[in-house]
């Protein structure tokens, strides 16, 4: 028998045992986690011990559940924070949706476009008049909107320093 194995060894033989659990534990307590929580007293298999660590770290079907309820509720909630600026609300506004993504909510172009727009604070209500106004928002990009954004920012600073 080897001596280690690799998580892709562990998925093409699909948890059935052939791996030693302690040998799967060893490998994942001292090369991945380091965590002492993971020592599942009572496996005897990898199957089991993987089991555990699922549950442990991802929790049941509910806690799931709730983690995808409380994220779309901060969807729904999002809005630009005071004195915030377009990068960090976007960096903010992007790893929300990643999160959705991956529970897989599927979103729009015009829809985060739309959502950014109705997030932004009220400073930014004349920008935000001028590309409702200008743009198509069924073809304005998520990534032009931030561009346009940034860039509007950078103007608006700079004439701030200036006029101090």
């Amino acid at each position: 028998m080897r001596q280690t194995f690799s998580f892709i060894d562990f998925k093409e033989h699909g948890g059935n045992g052939m791996i030693p659990a302690d040998r799967f534990m060893h490998e994942v307590a001292f090369k991945v986690w380091k965590d002492p929580r993971i020592w599942s007293i009572g496996c005897q298999s990898a199957k089991e011990i993987w089991d555990k660590l699922e549950l442990t770290y991802e929790g049941t079907d509910v806690v799931k559940e709730s983690k995808a309820n409380l994220l779309i509720r901060d969807y729904e909630l999002f809005e630009m924070k005071a004195g915030e600026s377009i990068v960090d609300m976007s960096t903010r506004f992007a790893d929300l949706v990643n999160l959705l993504k991956a529970l897989g909510k599927k979103f729009e172009e015009a829809e985060l476009v739309k959502k950014i727009l109705r997030s932004l604070s009220k400073s930014w209500e004349a920008k935000t008049t001028v590309i409702q106004d200008t743009k198509d928002l069924k073809t304005f990009t998520y990534d032009e909107l931030i561009g346009s954004l940034i860039a509007h920012e950078m103007v608006y600073k700079k004439d701030e320093v200036e006029n101090e």
